[in-house]
């Protein structure tokens, strides 16, 4: 085997410089996959997407909510609270935030102040998959793309293989499903 022109190995490294790396940014304008629905249940379920800490849940009407795992007063994680009806309670300080993510009570304030809140992600439920948008302020394209029929929930073998790799949106997770 002879060794590649200069050239070539030149381009080459050139090439590998613009390619994603540990640094690169996740892209957040996109529909992913946070969950199976059976997953999510009337219990809180804590899961990191796209390094975002959320916590899930499933509302009263049977809605998936998602919101921020972090409560504003001190980053207590809000998996760690309770779930009451439609609202979490944080474990800390017992502040109450509803399924928008708004603080609607301090248990040890009479008013809840109105700038207090944690972050809500919309969220699309399609078969057996529950889907997120993680971008913070651009509108959610149309859900026609999760519209594909034929999803369901892995078993066996497929559902070792998902849990096994290291992040919810590996490449696997595409030749897993099918």
């Amino acid at each position: 085997m002879t060794r590649p022109l200069p050239a070539v190995i030149a381009a080459v490294q050139n090439a590998s410089q613009r390619m994603a790396d540990r640094h690169t940014p996740f892209v957040m304008n996109e529909w992913y996959v946070a969950a199976f629905g059976e997953e999510i249940k009337d219990q809180l379920l804590a899961r990191t997407l796209l390094g975002k800490r959320l916590v899930f849940f499933r509302s009263t009407q049977g809605h998936v909510v998602a919101l921020e795992d972090r409560c504003p007063h001190r980053s207590m994680p809000l998996s760690a609270g309770t779930l009451d009806r439609d609202t979490i309670v944080c474990g800390y300080h017992g502040l109450r935030f509803n399924t928008e993510g708004d603080c609607i009570e301090v248990p040890s304030q009479a008013n809840c102040p109105h700038n207090m809140g944690i972050r809500a992600y919309r969220t699309h439920e399609r078969g057996a998959v529950v889907w997120i948008w993680m971008a913070r302020r651009a509108k959610p394209t149309s859900t026609n793309c999760l519209r594909k029929t034929g999803w369901r929930a892995p078993s066996g073998n497929a559902l070792k293989a998902i849990w096994a790799c290291k992040r919810a949106m590996c490449a696997c997770t595409r030749t897993c499903w099918t």
